[in-house]
């Protein structure tokens, strides 16, 4: 997603990268969208494009460190598998908690 794609509390959905890098439009017409944020994401977002050094309308919304795109194996490993287990550790904390308290 590149920061052209967001705009007055939407997000538009008009390309696709595979897992070769390779960018195209979606598969289909149904795949071309456009999906509302809540406005707590919009203004977490521009909060982000403002203090990002890839803040223009071609730069990625979540770049890798070099500004391009991020291989969702990266960001499976890197970033998506620790919130998950962040989220399970803080989900035995809390069952732990009503269970003896």
């Amino acid at each position: 997603m590149r920061w052209r794609h967001i705009a007055d509390g939407k997000v538009t959905v008009e390309t696709r990268v595979d897992a070769f890098g390779e960018f195209d439009t979606t598969k289909s017409d149904a795949g071309v969208r456009t999906v509302p944020m809540s406005k707590a994401l919009s203004e977490e977002l521009a909060a982000k494009r403002k203090a990002s050094e890839h803040s223009s309308d071609e730069d990625f919304v979540f770049p890798d460190a070099f500004g391009n795109f991020t291989r969702h194996t990266n960001f499976t490993k890197r970033k998506w598998k620790p919130i998950l287990e962040k989220a399970e550790a803080g989900m035995r904390c809390a069952t732990s908690r009503s269970a003896h308290g």
